[in-house]
């Protein structure tokens, strides 16, 4: 356990040092052949790491399932069964599949393209942000919190770099490209929808309030027989009894309270350090505020509702960005160094007990495909 521990660690200092050399050296470099190949230097070690592991994550042995059974079907029969639904699989990582099983890959090649096409993604977008905040301390958060669960959750996590990378064509105002990286996002797994309540929060928030309120209130009285539909036949009322009813204990099984001690850390010095104001940062930083506390709202609703935590990873990448922005905004240089190490405690010790200790998507210890068949 202790040995894929350093391993782990080890590729994600890599990545971070690599991240880094390519800012510093190659970003700019009118080479665009060498630009890239240098930006791809920066994914091999996770996706490497990713591609020669042998039974690693809950979900290896069903991906294994889905690519031997992409095998046995051409695209317009995939088609057929998906939209019958007697084939779960979304039609992009379906592609993916049958493109490696074409050239004869293999399904350690379909592992590696996953956690390649995973990070091109969020670092492609997070980028976007190296004038705002420290993009190598926001890749360490990633790698995380986040990283391990894409061992696991796979086409999910896929999605959520995709919608996360859509998010900087929102900032720029570009609304139909977004909309068309949200509907990429769901061609890996469906939940990337929430992309579209995402843009709406985004819209809200950016005073655009009255025309959304407009757009809701039409939506809302041509769609009331149905809304009332759903509402009976969703549960929510059980859900309600369970909620009230529901025996409230801490436990670091996101039972009751526990949720807290996870993110009362994370939200304490935010609460005391944030001064606020108007530039651009400080919109960043409260718009990626307002998703975190979606995070927790999602984390509670988990509670009566196992599917919807499926949707908490859509927000808990935005503290790749909150945090971060958090940091940049503080005037002393010394209380930056204070807090970089608070929250980089804070982080190390949340990887450590929700995936060494507790070896939750169960990506411990690391079995490599070199020994393990």
């Amino acid at each position: 356990m202790i040995g894929s521990a350093i391993l782990y660690l080890s590729c994600f200092a890599s990545t971070i040092g690599l991240f880094r050399l390519y800012d510093n050296r190659w970003r700019n470099d009118k080479n665009k052949i060498k630009r890239y190949f240098c930006f791809v230097l920066i994914l091999l070690p996770c996706s490497i790491l990713s591609g020669l592991r042998f039974e690693v994550g809950v979900d290896y042995v069903n991906y294994r399932t889905f690519y031997q059974y992409a095998a046995s079907l051409d695209f317009f029969s995939y088609l057929r069964a998906y939209s019958e639904g007697r084939y779960e699989l979304e039609p992009l990582y379906q592609i993916l599949n049958h493109i490696c099983f074409i050239f004869k890959a293999g399904y350690q090649w379909v592992l590696f393209f996953s956690t390649f096409i995973t990070l091109f993604f969020f670092f492609k977008a997070i980028l976007k942000y190296r004038q705002k905040l420290n993009i190598f301390f926001a890749s360490f958060i990633y790698l995380m919190m986040l990283f391990q669960p894409s061992l696991n959750i796979v086409r999910q996590e896929m999605a959520v770099t995709i919608v996360f990378y859509a998010f900087t064509k929102l900032l720029d105002k570009k609304y139909i490209y977004y909309i068309c990286w949200v509907i990429i996002g769901m061609g890996f797994h469906t939940s990337a929808i929430i992309g579209i309540p995402i843009m709406i929060l985004y819209m809200i928030y950016y005073s655009k309030a009255k025309d959304i309120y407009k757009l809701l209130l039409i939506a809302l009285v041509l769609g009331f027989p149905l809304y009332v539909n759903l509402i009976l036949e969703s549960g929510i009322f059980d859900f309600l009894i369970t909620f009230f009813n529901y025996e409230y204990t801490m436990s670091t099984q996101n039972q009751g309270f526990g949720y807290l001690v996870f993110f009362l850390p994370l939200l304490i010095p935010i609460f005391l350090l944030y001064k606020g104001g108007k530039d651009d940062k400080r919109v960043l930083f409260e718009l990626t505020f307002l998703f975190v506390i979606s995070e927790m709202i999602f984390r509670v609703l988990t509670y009566s509702y196992v599917w919807i935590g499926r949707l908490e990873d859509y927000f808990t990448i935005y503290q790749c960005i909150l945090v971060p922005i958090m940091i940049s905004l503080l005037k002393r240089r010394s209380n930056k160094w204070i807090i970089y190490f608070y929250y980089s405690i804070y982080y190390f010790s949340m990887y450590i007990y929700t995936f060494y200790i507790v070896n939750l998507h169960d990506t411990y210890p690391y079995t490599s495909i070199l020994k393990g068949e």
